[in-house]
């Protein structure tokens, strides 16, 4: 991407957990460790470039339920208009 673009301001945006519901289920508590370990490494990775770096596990996390689409049938992990909201602003947040 640098050698395409190299003015251009990227930005890496860490994973939120579509099965973190807010229930406190022993799958849901597993995944999310499972998942901030991935973002850790591969927010260290992305910063180890120069990369930016957006936090949209934390705010996303335990509300599934209702800034996605998981309850619907059938289940989407993609956000809904709230969700959206919330990435957006971790995105702008994320900016210098």
């Amino acid at each position: 991407m640098r050698d395409a673009a190299p003015d251009a301001m990227i930005v890496f945006m860490m994973a939120y957990n579509p099965f973190s519901m807010g229930l406190g289920s022993r799958f849901e508590v597993a995944t999310d460790r499972k998942l901030s370990e991935f973002n850790d490494l591969a927010a260290q990775l992305a910063r180890s470039h120069g990369i930016l770096i957006a936090d949209a596990f934390t705010p996303m996390q335990g509300t599934a339920a209702v800034t996605t689409h998981m309850v619907d049938n059938p289940p989407d992990i993609h956000p809904q208009g709230i969700g959206f909201d919330i990435l957006t602003g971790v995105l702008v947040d994320a900016l210098p």
